[in-house]
């Protein structure tokens, strides 16, 4: 893994989106991006170059003009000053057979820049949920968390829309397993969450590495997710507020800026019936 330039991002928390089911994380981390682009509190600092992911270029999705650049590369990083973040943009997935060796890679990358936390957005998919509290917190609009901090525990759970997954596991009779640790007394990634993408490999290489991490999961059914997104993103705001949409001017609100390349993800129109039959 290489990266061009040689920023500082000690102490930094760095946000990252799992490709995963409903791209949940990443519809997250364009809005994020979009909207502090927008009020140039942002900017482009460099991307990563990786031989485990697939190569892909697309024009800039932002359409605002304060974007940095016109090509979208497989993973960018931006850099907030105003919140102390780091967001990290990945629009491929991994060479098939390789997201274990990525993610080793990348959580040694963040212990080399000696970020302070990491923080990891993916979906989930919400039929494998078992647990009734949980599916009543999917409609008050709660995202789940796991943590491999306890001390961050009490805080994250404080959050109004922050809430600690807590569905237990089962064995291959279908009894409930009690949670545990490993060994070495780490927390585990729960195996009762699907379609996250690569939110349990990188999880695991970050506990090794002692690299803090948290991960932060909407649990959705596939369709149409850009409010699951935007979701994350607010819920996101209560741990990380220099990231919440501000205005430019003082004492006036502002909304979320919405990217230009979300205008394809839903049509506007109904398809032209000659186009089926």
């Amino acid at each position: 893994m290489s990266f061009p330039s040689s920023p500082s991002f000690a102490g930094k928390t760095l946000v990252i989106p799992a490709v995963s089911y409903g791209n949940v994380g990443q519809l997250a981390v364009d809005i994020l991006l979009c909207t502090a682009l927008s009020t140039s509190d942002a900017t482009h600092v460099g991307h990563l170059q990786s031989r485990h992911l697939l190569p892909v270029a697309g024009t800039d999705p932002f359409g605002i003009s304060s974007s940095p650049q016109a090509v979208a590369t497989p993973c960018e990083i931006y850099e907030c000053t105003r919140a102390n973040v780091v967001l990290m943009q990945r629009r491929s997935m991994c060479v098939k057979g390789r997201a274990n060796d990525f993610a080793l890679e990348l959580a040694a990358w963040c212990k080399e820049q000696q970020f302070g936390q990491i923080v990891v957005l993916a979906g989930a998919d919400s039929g494998s949920l078992r647990d009734r509290a949980i599916h009543d917190s999917l409609q008050q609009g709660m995202c789940h968390f796991v943590t491999s901090s306890s001390s961050s525990m009490k805080e994250f759970s404080a959050f109004n829309s922050w809430q600690p997954f807590t569905q237990l596991e089962r064995d291959p009779d279908g009894d409930l397993v009690p949670p545990s640790t490993d060994s070495s007394s780490r927390v585990k990634f729960p195996s009762n969450v699907h379609m996250a993408g690569l939110s349990k490999r990188l999880f695991v290489a970050c506990t090794e590495m002692e690299v803090p991490v948290t991960t932060l999961m909407c649990f959705v059914a596939e369709g149409y997710n850009v409010p699951d997104g935007i979701r994350m993103a607010t819920s996101l705001c209560e741990y990380l507020p220099g990231l919440a949409p501000r205005s430019v001017k003082q004492n006036e609100s502002k909304n979320w800026t919405i990217p230009t390349s979300w205008n394809t993800l839903a049509p506007n129109q109904p398809c032209e019936p000659n186009l089926f039959y």
